[in-house]
C-alpha cells in the first residue's frame, strides 16, 4: 500500500485516544470500509505537542501530519504499510 492510497482510504476516519507517552499522543481507527486498522502517533517532542492541539478524538488526514502511521489489514492481521518520520 501506498502512501497515496493511505491518504485516500483513511482521509476522514475518525481515530480515538489510545495513549500517551514521552511527548507522543497515538490515535486508531477503523477504514470506512472496515477493512483495515490505522494507528498513528502525533507528537515527538515537547515543541511539537505545545503546536497543535490534541483531543479525545481526531480525524486522519493525510500521513505526513503524523509522526507514524501504521496500517493493519484486519482479514489477516498483515502489516501493510509504515510510516515512520524519526
Amino acid at each position: 500500500m501506498t502512501e497515496k492510497e493511505v491518504n485516500e482510504l483513511f482521509n476522514g476516519t475518525r481515530l480515538k485516544f489510545q495513549e500517551y507517552h514521552k511527548y507522543i499522543f497515538s490515535y486508531s481507527g477503523i477504514s470506512k470500509c472496515n477493512n483495515y486498522l490505522i494507528r498513528c502517533s502525533f507528537g515527538g517532542d515537547s515543541d511539537d505537542i505545545y503546536r497543535d492541539v490534541f483531543g479525545p478524538e481526531e480525524q486522519f488526514r493525510n500521513v505526513s501530519d503524523c509522526s507514524s502511521v501504521n496500517v493493519v489489514r484486519l482479514s489477516d492481521a498483515k502489516e501493510v504499510f509504515l510510516y515512520c518520520s524519526f
